[in-house]
């Protein structure tokens, strides 16, 4: 077993070594919201308009495929509405998607793992805002989120990018096993591809 997933590893990286690199920039719109075990989120859960910023390199490995890996600065979260009362969720994370992706005509569509690293969390209530501490604290938030990072758009001949991401999260934003709050951003994103 351990052979094979060596063999793998050799030929993965062969063929990176190989493929044609370029890299460039990305950056776009989020629509964030989380997805918990608490009426008072489910009930009142609304979208969070935020940002994405970050890096991006491509590694082609012939004319249809390629693995793309990023790095992005992302804002996550939630709106609470209630009555009149609004309380934002904010995050700021750290996200590292490694998407495959299937390209044909300038079209692409893929996904892969994301690695996320919660860098600052708060809320805001009543335009006072409260910091969240992140750690292993039951009342804290947990530092890493893993998730799955799906994406489709187009790519110009220019290099020029536009792009539909949808990021579920798949571990639990909690320490506490009595909660369970999950990350969903679903975002529009531009970007551009240096090289030929």
């Amino acid at each position: 077993m351990k052979k094979h997933i060596l063999a793998a590893a050799v030929l993965l990286l062969s063929s990176l070594l190989h493929a044609q690199t370029r890299f460039g920039l990305k950056a776009g719109l989020n629509f964030a919201h989380i997805s918990a075990n608490e009426s008072a989120i489910t009930d009142y859960d609304k979208v969070r308009p935020t940002f994405q910023a970050g890096l991006l390199t491509d590694f082609s490995a012939g004319a249809h495929f390629s693995f793309q890996p990023q790095v992005v600065i992302q804002g996550k979260g939630t709106k609470i509405k209630y009555d009149s009362a609004d309380t934002l969720y904010r995050f700021l994370s750290l996200d590292i998607p490694l998407n495959l992706l299937y390209k044909s005509d300038g079209f692409f569509v893929g996904g892969g793992p994301n690695l996320g690293f919660n860098l600052d969390a708060n809320y805001k209530q009543n335009g006072s805002v409260t910091d969240i501490g992140i750690g292993s604290g039951d009342s804290e938030f947990k530092r890493f989120d893993f998730g799955l990072h799906f994406m489709a758009g187009y790519e110009s001949e220019a290099g020029f990018i536009i792009g539909l991401n949808y990021l579920r999260g798949v571990s639990n934003l909690r320490n506490s096993s009595n909660h369970d709050w999950r990350n969903h951003v679903f975002s529009v994103s531009v970007g551009y591809l240096f090289g030929d």
